[in-house]
């Protein structure tokens, strides 16, 4: 895997020269508070797409088969395409009453009009650069929905680890600096409180519709990555000497 570093550096310093009744248990002569923050940047190595087909008819049994047909078309050309079995899985599946919510009955009530059916899938693509080509695919073959996609890698954890690694050598440098500033010295760390995110979601909500009729001569769908980010932010407080 290629690792980018990319460290962004940001620290606030809060300096406390006097006697604190906060920690004057630990340090009766002074503290020091720094915050510091590192992110870094790695390739993303695969790509989880939400790929889901709608259908409705009159009766929910007519609405049940059409998605499963559907459903069952999709799958197959996703695993023709050379998309692994393990790699699909439904995230979920809907029945819903349609009703026609502009005209109500004499009793109050609503007409209904139908029944709508969504089944959704997660697509695990371990090709970044076959993800456009997957949605092409589904647009072809029954898909009129993707909820997002969502990209990962496979050394997440050690990338978390080195930003938090990363922002703490910058608390520390910033905690010396300042130390130094006020003619002291950095004594033991008293406090120490950390968070962190991560990146990951490329495309959100992309709703296709009835583009599937138009998907054949179209222009391929580019989907792209910048990597994923994972950012540490630390608060540190140190005893001064």
């Amino acid at each position: 895997m290629k690792n980018i570093l990319s460290i962004l550096l940001a620290a606030m310093l809060v300096f406390t020269c006097a006697a604190s009744s906060a920690f004057a248990d630990h340090d009766p002569d002074g503290t020091i508070t720094v915050t510091g923050s590192a992110t870094v940047t790695t390739d993303a190595e695969s790509a989880v797409v939400a790929l889901g087909v709608t259908t409705s008819a009159a009766e929910a049994s007519e609405a049940s088969s059409k998605n499963a047909e559907a459903i069952d078309t999709l799958i197959k050309a996703l695993m023709e395409f050379g998309i692994g079995k393990e790699d699909i899985s439904t995230s979920y599946y809907y029945l819903n009453p349609v009703y026609n919510y502009e005209q109500r009955n004499e009793d109050g009530s609503y007409t209904l009009v139908g029944y709508s059916v969504s089944n959704n899938l997660s697509v695990r693509v371990r090709d970044i650069e076959k993800v456009g080509n997957v949605i092409d695919l589904a647009l072809s073959n029954g898909a009129n929905s993707c909820d997002g996609i969502s990209f990962t890698a496979d050394h997440a954890i050690e990338a978390q680890d080195q930003a938090l690694a990363e922002a703490v050598k910058e608390a520390c440098r910033r905690a010396e600096l300042a130390a130094k500033a006020c003619g002291r010295e950095l004594g033991d760390v008293i406090t120490l409180d950390e968070s962190s995110s991560n990146g990951g979601l490329a495309v959100n909500s992309m709703r296709f519709a009835a583009a599937a009729e138009a998907a054949s001569g179209a222009a391929d769908t580019q989907i792209l990555s910048n990597g994923l980010s994972f950012t540490a932010t630390v608060r540190m407080t140190f005893e001064l000497k």
